[in-house]
């Protein structure tokens, strides 16, 4: 299934915001040192905080979550663009 993801990169903390769900978060859960798992009210996934996305492993998250594993193939493309992101990348 593909949902078209959204994503945001901040430069200076060497961030990667992942969109899956256009709902609020209300609670966090630090999945590893480098990922915090957001999620809403009925307990959805609705986003990841990738710090240091250079280096990040979302492969669990992905089979997890059953999320699109295209995720995965956007993620590599992201880190070869991250040195010259801007603020915010919006891709499907």
């Amino acid at each position: 299934m593909s949902t078209g993801y959204r994503y945001a990169y901040d430069r200076e903390a060497n961030a990667l915001y992942i969109y899956i769900r256009a709902a609020a978060p209300v609670w966090q859960r630090e999945y590893t040192e480098e990922i915090v798992l957001d999620f809403d009210e009925r307990d959805n996934l609705v986003g990841i905080e990738v710090l240091d996305p250079g280096g990040a492993d979302l492969r669990a998250i992905v089979e997890d979550y059953n999320l699109d594993p295209h995720l995965l193939n956007v993620l590599d493309k992201l880190r070869n663009l991250m040195p010259e992101a801007l603020k915010e990348l919006s891709l499907a």
